[in-house]
């Protein structure tokens, strides 16, 4: 059965597949790397591209994503997350899921207008 991947499920793949090139990257040599700063290095690569902040980060700063513009993804911050098991409904399997953490550079945003 072909399943058409949602947006969010998509993007959650792509960023899987960039996790791991980001992994090789540390490993050759870049070991002092987390895995979102590699991607960040990755991202920046060949563009001016020099801050990454969320959109609530750029509006603080007095900017506004400019329309249209896509973000660039990260993991968050791991949270905890329980699971009822399909032969057990009694039992809860405990797991940490990974968010997605959209960002947008500095090339994607301008001034606030007022």
């Amino acid at each position: 059965m072909n399943k058409k991947l949602t947006k969010t499920q998509l993007a959650r793949k792509q960023l899987m597949e960039l996790s791991c090139l980001a992994k090789q990257f540390i490993k050759n040599g870049h070991e002092d790397l987390t895995v979102n700063e590699a991607l960040l290095m990755m991202y920046s690569e060949g563009t001016e591209a020099a801050e990454f902040k969320t959109f609530k980060q750029w509006k603080e700063a007095g900017y506004s994503v400019i329309k249209g513009q896509i973000a660039y993804r990260i993991w968050g911050k791991p949270l905890k997350a329980s699971k009822q098991q399909p032969d057990n409904p009694d039992e809860q399997k405990e797991y940490k899921l990974w968010p997605m953490c959209c960002l947008f550079s500095n090339l994607q945003v301008e001034p606030l207008q007022e």
